[in-house]
């Protein structure tokens, strides 16, 4: 926790991260993180990725300058247990 209080008074973390598409297809984007912690951006981006998948059957995120994403998949389980892939 340390470290993070640290990362966020040095500006390496960004506590309010605005993030980005910087480029956009329909079954593909890379994301601008804004130097924010997984844990703030990574929801909002795998329901980029989901509604992405319901049109086209897949959908891929790129995620550039970003700081911990800590356990990504835990996002992922998330999601599949609020069934929104239906």
């Amino acid at each position: 926790m340390r470290r993070y209080i640290e990362g966020v008074g040095e500006g390496f973390i960004n506590p309010t991260p605005k993030w980005t598409i910087k480029r956009d297809k329909p079954t593909t984007a890379n994301v601008d993180c804004d130097r924010g912690l997984g844990i703030a951006v990574i929801p909002r981006i795998m329901g980029l990725a989901i509604e992405k998948a319901k049109e086209t059957g897949i959908g891929a995120i790129s995620l550039g300058n970003k700081r911990h994403a800590g356990m990504i998949e835990f996002t992922m389980l998330a999601y599949l247990n609020t069934k929104s892939l239906k």
